[in-house]
């Protein structure tokens, strides 16, 4: 089976940030299949030097002018910068080109769309010439854009409907679809994948305890992600106010870069909380595990912010869960059935900064209580891996692939 993974997004290098899922999914996928290539824009940073192949098309003239992609064309994952409009047409038409190109050379058996505009819109153009079987991943600010314009609800309607199948890693998105009236032939709930390895429970390391001038017995709350308005972390900053008076040495590490860290600097010396509260900014991501491993409670407060965008089944919910940490996270981000299994699991309202406090406070005596935190973690870092690991998620992947193609 030669199976073309297709995305504007991808780890250019050992440690980049882009969208490391994808990397994830792009190396168990590889172990799977006779031949995977990954089909992805031109970007001077790209590293081809993979087990797999990286296939690259350019859709500027001048390499300075390859701006899409990469994390680079929403603007607090709301709006599109200003130079999108100019380039997606250019996008679509190269792209389109190359891949038509790329599907009839390599004798392609399966096209993997991700992020259903444009790439989605873009496999389905190319199959309607070729007749090649492909499926549409949804992740999330694709199918949020659909219901900008009739533009785009036109291509993910397309895109859609005659893919083989339509996937996502949560439900939210495709009842998004279903809103906007359109209907797959077939919707799979795939999470994305995390690299086991990469991800362990591991010590705290004293480098880092050293940098972020904290003690051995700091209880750290950690949060990861882009400082954007959909990822709630002005909630969690809000609950830490009064986290302070309630857990000894009480610290809040966020990890991550973005538009609104100066809205989230300014909250915190509203509340007096510059010596709990401290922003890492971006990280390498192989150094990621660290911060994890730093933590005692991981907490993704993510909204439905002003413009209607969703933040659901953030990757770092998984690596922290990997890493073995109790997690309190808002409604609707992950399965809800996984609070049966894991009792260090907490499921808040958004917007909640109480609910917030109550459930870090509850895992914080549960830490206190329990005979081992070892023990705690390792418990939850077992029931994590079945349902988050990269090469299980391949799996899924797999057998939907053989489904569409016999």
């Amino acid at each position: 089976m030669r199976v073309l993974i297709f995305s504007h997004t991808f780890p250019r290098f050992e440690g980049d940030n882009s969208a490391p899922f994808m990397g994830n999914l792009a190396n168990s996928l590889h172990k799977r299949v006779k031949d995977l290539f990954v089909f992805i824009p031109y970007d001077p940073k790209i590293k081809k030097d993979r087990g797999y192949k990286i296939k690259t098309f350019k859709y500027a003239f001048f390499d300075r002018f390859h701006l899409l992609g990469y994390s680079r064309t929403l603007q607090d994952d709301k709006k599109l910068r200003w130079y999108v409009n100019l380039l997606a047409p250019l996008y679509i038409l190269f792209g389109f080109i190359s891949l038509l190109k790329l599907v009839r050379s390599k004798n392609i058996d399966l096209i993997s769309a991700h992020w259903i505009i444009p790439n989605g819109f873009i496999a389905y153009l190319v199959t309607w010439i070729y007749n090649v079987p492909y499926t549409v991943t949804i992740p999330g600010s694709d199918v949020y854009l659909s219901g900008k314009n009739r533009i785009f609800y036109l291509m993910t309607k397309l895109a859609a409907e005659n893919a083989d199948a339509v996937i996502s890693d949560n439900l939210r998105y495709l009842e998004q679809l279903k809103k906007l009236g359109i209907k797959p032939k077939k919707t799979k709930i795939i999470n994305y994948g995390v690299n086991v390895d990469s991800f362990k429970i591991r010590n705290k390391d004293k480098e880092l305890i050293s940098k972020y001038n904290l003690l051995e017995n700091d209880f750290i709350v950690l949060a990861v992600g882009r400082l954007v308005q959909k990822k709630g972390f002005i909630y969690l900053i809000r609950a830490a106010r009064n986290l302070k008076e309630k857990i000894r040495n009480f610290k809040l590490v966020i990890v991550g870069d973005g538009n609104q860290r100066v809205l989230l600097e300014k909250e915190c010396a509203k509340y007096n909380l510059s010596n709990e509260v401290i922003f890492t900014g971006m990280i390498d991501y192989t150094a990621l595990t660290k911060y994890y491993n730093l933590a005692d409670v991981f907490v993704m407060p993510s909204i439905r912010d002003d413009s209607g965008n969703i933040d659901a089944s953030p990757v770092a919910l998984m690596e922290a869960m990997l890493s073995g940490l109790m997690v309190v996270t808002t409604e609707g981000t992950i399965d809800e059935s996984l609070r049966k299994r894991n009792k260090f699991l907490k499921f808040v309202k958004e917007r909640n900064p109480e609910q917030i406090t109550r459930s870090v406070g509850e895992l914080y005596k549960l830490s206190k209580t329990s005979k081992s935190k070892l023990d705690i973690r390792q418990l939850i870092r077992r029931t994590s891996i079945a349902q988050f690991s990269s090469d299980s998620v391949a799996d899924r992947y797999i057998k939907l692939f053989k489904e569409s193609i016999s």
